[in-house]
């Protein structure tokens, strides 16, 4: 069968819990004999088309400056498309988020549909922000169009929680419910396994032995819980407890988490390590007396907590969305 997914980027490219799920099914669709093909969003540098480990890559790019944001991707996706598989049609399009699955419908009008929620897009957009402005929700709502015309063209819809599913029943409608099956996101767990001695796998981090490690991997956003974990970090050391928490991640309120620290007088035990490379991640989930998840909205799996849990590492969460579920 050929198959064409598609996802906001190639994990290769871009690391991120959808991505990889987008990833790890093309890859394993392609080892099982199908034709597959992944469409998504490209970087600088990269080819336009290429083969990875068996799955033809697809990207498209968008033309700069480009003032249409509400369609931008879906147009760009749609002329890369036309323009590279000019004769290869898809008999199954999977889409694995909104923008690129319009595309591929737009693109490919008669091929069967299955589309994978992985988290409102709508809700992300007000949740990335601790006041969400009038844009965000002017994209939200438009957001939660187009998701819908997404969950509507397709036969069957996957989420990844029971959580996820009552959400997409209260944003899009009870009529959708007979076409969504809940299935969990996964792991490698020969990658992702524990280690004979946590003290020398921290020796080799240049993590400290003597105390508790923390550890947590999150994009630098408001609903992520970030500032709450620091302000927590506060009360322990307060208390005297002997500990060090490492925070990995990219985003925009790195400013705003340092000026935290530095005003809670926490830069001798909390730090902020940046982006994690992958090669590096099994080893510190690992190492970690303690992996934490301060999440305060819009956890739709927790990718995370399983790839932790896989790593033999207790893992702690707010006790809200599918976090509970998962763990």
């Amino acid at each position: 069968m050929r198959i064409l997914l598609a996802a906001n980027r190639y994990f290769g490219d871009v690391k991120g819990g959808g991505n990889r799920v987008a990833w790890d099914a093309a890859k394993l669709l392609a080892k099982k004999g199908h034709e597959v093909a992944l469409l998504c969003e490209g970087i600088e540098g990269k080819p336009e088309s290429e083969r990875v480990e068996g799955v033809w890559l697809v990207r498209y790019r968008i033309a700069k400056p480009n003032l249409n944001l509400l369609s931008r991707h879906q147009k760009a996706g749609e002329k890369t498309l036309r323009k590279v598989m000019r004769e290869w049609i898809p008999e199954l399009i999977w889409g694995h988020m909104p923008l690129q699955m319009i595309a591929m419908l737009n693109t490919f009008p008669t091929a069967r549909a299955v589309y994978t929620l992985h988290s409102p897009v709508g809700e992300e957009f007000l949740g990335s922000s601790p006041a969400p402005g009038v844009l965000a929700k002017v994209k939200c709502y438009f957001a939660n169009r187009i998701e819908q015309r997404c969950c509507e063209s397709a036969e069957v819809i996957t989420v990844l929680s029971r959580f996820s599913k009552s959400e997409l029943l209260r944003l899009h409608g009870e009529k959708l419910e007979s076409r969504i099956r809940i299935t969990p996101g996964w792991t490698d767990v020969a990658k992702f396994s524990p280690v004979a001695d946590r003290t020398a796998a921290k020796l080799r981090l240049g993590w400290p032995a003597d105390r508790t490690v923390f550890f947590t991997l999150r994009r630098l956003v408001s609903r992520m819980g970030l500032d709450r974990l620091v302000a927590a970090a506060a009360i322990a050391r307060d208390k005297g407890h002997k500990f060090q928490l490492y925070i990995g991640g990219t985003g925009p309120l790195r400013t705003e988490l340092e000026q935290q620290i530095e005003s809670l007088r926490l830069g001798d035990c909390v730090s902020l390590v940046g982006e994690v490379p992958e090669a590096e991640l099994a080893l510190k989930y690992a190492s970690a007396d303690a992996f934490v998840i301060p999440t305060r909205a819009l956890e739709c799996f927790g990718l995370i907590a399983v790839e932790a849990m896989a790593a033999g590492t207790p893992t702690l969460s707010t006790p809200i969305v599918a976090l509970p579920e998962i763990i």
